[in-house]
């Protein structure tokens, strides 16, 4: 009797170990699930903001490029003409814009084909040398807000360059690291002092900011009459 009941008891026990484990993993797969349910709600939802503007704004846009195209062939006056090409452009660069915002929000964006894209677009339209090189391989998974962050700030360093700096020749560097992407940005013109405040010039915040934000990094290496270097760095998962 004594080993009968040990024997059950042996069985209750092992039931119960079983059913646990079994109750464990169960919980876990609903976890995953859930997070593969919520991931996928977030794609899908990417997705229907990425027809919706394309299929709204982005239509705007190409109507506003054939009506300046139109214009432009009735307008007599060369004032007018430039006003509308211009109009016309700076459509066009919006369109451009667009398509690739949209992208990024569809995660099929390529960053190293964007950032050469577009630094031969900023070279053209400014009749500026810039040089772009790549090097190194992406080994994890950029993540589309991190694409979108270096984009954003190869924009604003180029931009400021333009705008302030007065260079002859500018390069942009993009390395795939083994833990972090890093987009480097030099000028040869009229450089600038990190440490001196510059009122109404948000450019260094907002880099720091979307650095802090993605857990990464910036570099500022200027000097007045000596150019500028700017790295900013972002980690890969």
């Amino acid at each position: 009797t004594l080993l009968w009941y040990l024997g059950l008891n042996f069985i209750v026990i092992y039931v119960l170990v079983y059913l646990n484990e079994r109750e464990v993993t169960s919980h876990r797969e609903v976890v995953e699930l859930q997070g593969d349910l919520k991931e996928l709600a977030v794609v899908e939802e990417r997705n229907r903001l990425a027809r919706e503007i394309h299929d709204g704004l982005g239509a705007t846009l190409s109507s506003l490029i054939i009506q300046s195209e139109y214009v432009t062939q009735l307008a007599k006056d060369p004032a007018v003409k430039n006003e509308v090409l211009e109009l016309k452009q700076s459509a066009e660069e919006a369109i451009e814009e667009l398509r690739r915002s949209l992208q990024m929000m569809r995660e099929d964006f390529d960053l190293a084909h964007g950032v050469e894209d577009y630094v031969k677009t900023f070279g053209d339209r400014t009749q500026l040398p810039v040089q772009f090189s790549k090097s190194g391989t992406l080994r994890g998974r950029l993540q589309p807000e991190t694409a979108l962050a270096l984009f954003r700030v190869l924009q604003e360093l180029l931009s400021n360059s333009a705008k302030h700096a007065q260079p002859k020749h500018i390069e942009v560097k993009l390395h795939f690291g083994a833990h972090a992407v890093h987009l480097a940005v030099k000028d040869d013109g009229k450089g600038f002092d990190p440490a001196t405040p510059r009122p109404g010039h948000y450019g260094l915040i907002n880099l720091r900011e979307r650095a802090m934000k993605l857990g990464g990094d910036v570099t500022i290496d200027a000097r007045p009459g000596e150019g500028a270097h700017i790295t900013f760095s972002a980690p890969v998962n």
